[in-house]
């Protein structure tokens, strides 16, 4: 499990140092850092398995100083990871190209460090193109298949050096950290046949795909849903090569068929978010404004499965009371922004506060907007 994430000079993180546990609720006004927090691990994403070449992580904000702390590009971005049984740290810039400045890998017995050009790993040397991480030796396009990118024939190549342990985790680490934004429209349109297994899109794309396999023998949590909202789903391959998504629900012994155009956007979004934890199994489920588009059973629903989920932490951030009340208030991350920097809160005793709750009547929600943000 991931114990702590500090972000430095990251869009609107100077210097963020977080504690996560289980189950981590990020509430806050609107543009106070939730999305942003939400980007670090998607940077982090790119930076670890990048979707795209040639690599430069920061397109998709529009270049560097975008991405960059107070848009001053002098400054590097600083991702570090502590977890249960790795440690991982990363700095870079691209002001000019993509340049990982440094990086630090603690993995078993093992230490991997990275400066500019040069590589150890435990007692050995190594060299690599100083634009390039640790992790880009390793390309994974999908879960399960790799290949090494070409690597300049400097004096000694790192992928020789490289422990078995430490190569394992360069492969594997990245691809079980999903993070979504949802789009209903982009969940439920057609994937080609020869989409990549078990690879989801951040705004749910390929959700057909990773559904197929088990339609026959779907996950519990999806089936009673289904059955609740007498639904049933149906996968069909169409002339153009493509997989679409359908269902059909049962009305007074009649089935009806509902087009992926009909299907309530509720649905689509719990089906994607359940189908992520009980059939991708991510160690770490980042998920930005979660109760968007669901009904106040569907949350409690959901909530329940992210606590009793016994193989994925979770991250979401909301602007709803009800997810805010359905969780501990240690639970809670409180964000504010403070000199247009974003700053976060939890509550010191989870205890102290639940009593101070009862005694003077109010939910957690309520106690957090008016002490915090009115």
């Amino acid at each position: 499990m991931l114990k702590k994430i500090r972000i430095k000079n990251f869009k609107s993180f100077k210097d963020l140092e977080l504690n996560l546990g289980k189950i981590n609720v990020i509430v806050g006004p609107n543009g106070a850092g939730k999305s942003n927090l939400v980007d670090a691990f998607i940077l982090l994403k790119e930076l670890v398995k990048p979707s795209s070449y040639p690599l430069y992580p920061f397109r998709r904000w529009g270049g560097y100083n975008n991405a960059v702390y107070m848009n001053d590009e002098r400054l590097n971005i600083e991702l570090k990871l502590e977890a249960d049984d790795y440690y991982y740290g990363i700095s870079v810039n691209g002001s000019n190209g993509l340049q990982v400045l440094e990086e630090e890998l603690k993995y078993g017995n093992h230490k991997l460090v990275k400066k500019g050009g040069d590589i150890s790993v435990d007692d050995k040397q190594g060299k690599i193109d100083p634009s390039m991480s640790i992790f880009h030796l390793f390309v994974s396009p999908w879960p399960g298949f790799y290949f090494t990118l070409y690597v300049p024939p400097l004096s000694v190549s790192p992928v020789q050096i490289l422990p078995d342990l430490i190569r394992d985790f360069l492969i594997k680490f990245g691809n079980d950290i999903a993070v979504l934004r949802i789009n209903p429209q982009a969940a439920l349109s057609p994937v080609p046949t020869n989409y990549p297994p078990n690879v989801l899109r951040e705004d749910g794309f390929g959700l057909a795909n990773i559904i197929l396999p088990y339609l026959s023998n779907l996950p519990k949590q999806i089936t009673e849903m289904l059955e609740e909202l007498n639904l049933k789903l149906r996968i069909e391959a169409t002339l153009e090569g493509n997989l679409v998504l359908n269902m059909i629900e049962s009305i007074n012994n009649r089935e009806v068929f509902l087009h992926s155009s009909a299907i309530p956007w509720g649905v689509v979004k719990m089906l994607t978010i359940i189908s992520t934890i009980e059939i991708l199994k991510p160690s770490l489920v980042i998920i930005d404004e979660i109760e968007n588009s669901l009904h106040l059973n569907f949350i409690e629903r959901l909530i329940d499965e992210l606590k009793y989920s016994q193989t994925t932490q979770a991250i979401v951030t909301t602007h709803s009371p009800m997810v805010i009340d359905l969780v501990e208030p240690s639970d809670v991350v409180m964000l504010h922004k403070k000199s247009g920097e974003s700053v976060a809160e939890r509550f010191e005793n989870s205890e102290q506060i639940k009593k101070k709750l009862a005694e003077e009547g109010l939910t957690l929600s309520e106690h957090i907007f008016y002490s915090y943000y009115f």
